[in-house]
């Protein structure tokens, strides 16, 4: 159920929901050799109520309380072995209960015609029952080997952080930037929450080139280049809470170049887009892999979207 109504400059708007999941698992617990079966009903009412106020015709107002939940997911509930993706053990917990959260937010908008918006997005999540994945040194050999194990688990978290964009247009010059920042709690261990991403910073500047005439063949043609930077997180949990198998990584770079225009006639987009353009070497904290290695060397894709087109005949 949803109700809007508006008084003024103000836009309001609330709603309620109620959701219902049944769920049937049949696994076989570590160290049996009997399958269970295990029955669980999972259900929530959630909320929100939201408002948004115009300031001016350039500038708005948002702001908003809401509830949530999300019952666990069956890995997370009954992994129990080796994730052959990411060379790693995961261990589950089948007493996991449904996450429930309160989010809150509020934006603010700006936009003067065409050249210039910003937009700033500030936010408080708290979330009972928070289930996370956290290494559990030591590893495990195996016949194939040692694999780092992972095990999930349960906590209370809070979620607190910005999120920044602003786009700024000269003619057909466009520069995008954005800017993220998350402080991520255990509030039952009172320490960081491991995982979380560290600060990151983006910057991509673009060219639209004009065709030389209304007939040209080709259209939507653009250049450009992005600037990546990733901070060293340094907002890790203490040993005792959450040991890791490695210390993050250090700060990086990133350049990338994109370009990519369309054939008018057929449709036909093509585009190149070229990532980590000077080969840099890096790990990244939320790839578990970088465990193991460095993250991707320079990347340099071509495609072409082909669009198909279908007639009826009579």
């Amino acid at each position: 159920a949803i109700y809007q109504f508006t008084v003024n400059r103000f836009d309001i708007e609330a709603g309620t929901r109620y959701d219902y999941r049944f769920f049937e698992s049949y696994y076989r617990p570590a160290g049996s050799s009997v399958v269970e079966v295990q029955t669980r009903n999972f259900n929530n009412i959630s909320g929100s109520v939201g408002v948004l106020y115009r300031l001016s015709p350039e500038m708005r107002l948002r702001a908003n309380v809401a509830s949530a939940w999300r019952p666990p997911a069956p890995n997370e509930l009954y992994a129990n072995g080796v994730h052959q993706g990411l060379a790693a053990v995961e261990i589950g917990n089948p007493d996991f209960k449904a996450e429930r959260a309160l989010n809150i937010n509020i934006e603010w908008q700006y936009n003067h015609d065409s050249s210039f918006s910003a937009t700033v997005t500030l936010y408080h999540n708290r979330i009972s029952d928070f289930i996370y994945l956290a290494p559990t040194p030591p590893a495990i050999l195996t016949i194939r080997g040692y694999y780092p194990v992972f095990t999930y688990r349960q906590t209370d978290a809070s979620f607190t952080g910005a999120d920044l964009q602003t786009i700024s247009r000269w003619g057909r010059l466009a520069w995008t930037a954005k800017a993220s920042l998350l402080f991520a709690r255990d509030l039952k261990a009172d320490d960081w929450l491991i995982f979380m991403p560290p600060n990151r910073l983006e910057n991509s500047i673009d060219w639209s080139f004009r065709p030389a005439h209304s007939n040209s063949r080709y259209y939507q043609t653009y250049a450009g280049a992005n600037w990546l930077w990733v901070s060293e997180q340094t907002r890790i949990p203490d040993a005792d809470v959450a040991a890791d198998y490695a210390p993050p990584p250090a700060a990086y770079h990133l350049f990338g170049l994109e370009a990519g225009t369309t054939h008018r006639s057929s449709g036909i987009e093509l585009g190149l887009n070229i990532t980590n353009l000077f080969n840099a070497s890096y790990r990244d904290y939320l790839n578990r892999l970088r465990y193991f290695s460095d993250a991707a060397g320079i990347n340099v894709q071509l495609r072409a979207r082909i669009p198909f087109h279908f007639h009826k005949h009579s």
